[in-house]
């Protein structure tokens, strides 16, 4: 029993090595952080085999910058946001087997990142049967559509909404009496609402 031990040891010490290196493995993912003088800190680490693009575009979608990262290879470097337009930006790096996305925004020469909200549905709310007030944060900044369908038929339509937030409020009173769906198309999702008229 006893020489059973050391040999049980070594074994459980080696399986904890070889899981504390494969722990350690780096895996590809971006680094971006804001210092309190506006200045970025831009990294990637490209565990990959392949090639990534790393680019920094404002929300119209102009390249502010753009670096391609060999395969394996890491990258950092310093950038001051202090001087760029007021606007909103996004870093995107594409390429990984997941394409990693920060924000921020530049107010007054001052950089802040932005917090990314995913997943978020559209609030539809009908006031006094009267209004029906939608309302969707479009995170994307997708261009937005609303339709109105009765019996699969669209009787009213609002198309490229743009913005972040939308708000919109619909008069309901020239409608005719009937089951509705109000559908909000955005970046191909699409978000239903069952709205009855009587």
């Amino acid at each position: 029993m006893l020489s059973r031990k050391p040999a049980l040891l070594v074994s459980l010490a080696v399986l904890f090595s070889i899981s504390v290196l494969h722990a350690r493995t780096p895996k590809s993912h971006l680094l971006f952080s804001i210092t309190s003088d506006s200045k970025a800190r831009l990294g990637v680490i490209n565990a990959e085999d392949k090639s990534m693009s790393l680019e920094v575009n404002s929300m119209a979608g102009e390249t502010l910058f753009s670096k391609v990262i060999s395969k394996n290879d890491d990258f950092f470097q310093m950038l001051d946001l202090s001087a760029m337009p007021d606007g909103e930006y996004k870093v995107v790096l594409t390429g990984a087997d997941q394409n990693f996305e920060k924000r921020f925004t530049v107010t007054n020469h001052v950089a802040r990142l932005k917090k990314v909200i995913k997943n978020c549905e559209p609030f539809f709310h009908v006031i006094n049967n009267e209004v029906l007030a939608v309302s969707y944060l479009n995170p994307e900044y997708s261009k937005v559509n609303v339709f109105f369908e009765l019996n699969d038929d669209v009787l009213y339509e609002d198309r490229a909404i743009s913005g972040s937030p939308i708000s919109r409020k619909y008069s309901l009173k020239q409608l005719p009496k009937g089951e509705y769906t109000v559908k909000l198309y955005s970046d191909g999702k699409i978000f239903s609402y069952p709205l009855a008229i009587k």
